[in-house]
């Protein structure tokens, strides 16, 4: 996987460079942004893709800004800018939208994990999950719990 460029997080210049990087890897993440968008949403998710690209060297993480790809904006239905552009055998096969500044870096694993993109491991550790969405929230609103059942929080 190192040898065909996986455990860095690549940055894509162009939408020629991402059409073929994809058929490269069987699994790839691609943060998908613009300078338009907030510009902390944007930096929240280039550093989680950098701690994930460490450390799940199993996927291609990169990203490219959506005034260089115009063809993959009309290609693909954006839910809104940024967004996780989820790629499997070459193709964009889904996105993950709405991941913002609550998330953590763990969070942020948990939903690539339930995709099939990464290999998560509820044991490995990113760095701090500062009062962001774990695994155990983002579990609970997947699963729809109002409940304070299994709350990660002792009474």
């Amino acid at each position: 996987w190192l040898a065909k460029g996986h455990g860095v997080y690549a940055a894509l210049s162009g939408e020629g460079a991402l059409l073929s990087e994809l058929p490269k890897h069987e699994r790839a993440v691609v943060l998908f942004g613009s300078r338009g968008a907030p510009s902390h949403l944007t930096e929240a998710l280039h550093l989680h893709l950098r701690q994930l690209s460490v450390v799940h060297v199993e996927t291609y993480f990169a990203h490219l800004d959506a005034e260089e790809a115009p063809l993959i904006s009309s290609m693909v239905e954006l839910a809104e800018l940024p967004t996780l552009l989820l790629c499997e055998g070459g193709r964009v096969t889904g996105q993950l939208a709405g991941v913002d500044r609550t998330f953590t870096t763990e969070g942020v694993a948990y939903e690539l994990g339930q995709r099939g993109l990464v290999h998560f491991d509820d044991g490995i550790h990113y760095g701090a999950s500062a009062g962001g969405c774990t695994t155990a929230t983002a579990r609970r609103a997947r699963e729809g719990s109002d409940s304070d059942e299994g709350s990660d929080l002792d009474d």
